[in-house]
């Protein structure tokens, strides 16, 4: 590693990205951002622990109640956990 690297790696380590989650669409949540939620290359989200968990619970619930889950952009129907989200920790 050399000096520029080591500086990067520094001023990178001191970073903190905040949770791009909403409670009721009003107010922004003030939380670290802890997990990559990619929507089907429809969209994408930094959330914190508890936004992202919220999220995935509400899916699993979507689809073993109905066997599918709509996407509230696209519209798109997934009928699989892995079809609709891929949630990566940051």
């Amino acid at each position: 590693m050399n000096a520029q690297e080591s500086d990067f790696d520094q001023l990178v380590a001191g970073l903190t990205v905040l949770c791009e989650g909403t409670d009721d669409g009003k107010f922004s949540c003030k939380n670290d951002a802890e997990w990559h939620l990619d929507y089907h290359g429809c969209n994408e989200e930094l959330l914190c622990e508890g936004h992202a968990s919220a999220y995935v619970s509400q899916l699993i619930y979507l689809l073993s109640r109905y066997g599918s889950a709509v996407c509230s952009k696209c519209e798109k129907t997934s009928y699989k956990l892995t079809d609709h989200i891929r949630v990566v920790k940051v």
